[in-house]
């Protein structure tokens, strides 16, 4: 069965898109899996500019003790069903 999203994720899922954020990061949030937020962000001509930008610094938080503790405090639950 195809998870659906709800018009709340649609609109946080655009939200997200727009502000930048990768796919995988937005599908945590909402508590779906990429494969259900990527069409949603492939659809927006955007999209590959703002991964490549995500991509750019997440290895400048990898690459930074106190950026990725504070990483690890703030990123979002993994939701298990």
């Amino acid at each position: 069965m195809k998870t659906r999203l709800t018009f709340d994720d649609h609109l946080r899922v655009h939200t997200l898109l727009a502000e930048g954020m990768p796919s995988s990061w937005i599908a945590e949030d909402i508590g779906r899996s990429r494969d259900t937020v990527l069409p949603v962000a492939r659809r927006r001509g955007d999209h590959a500019e703002a991964v490549r930008e995500w991509k750019s610094v997440w290895s400048q938080i990898k690459n930074n003790a106190d950026l990725l503790a504070l990483h690890e405090q703030f990123k979002p639950r993994r939701r298990t069903t």
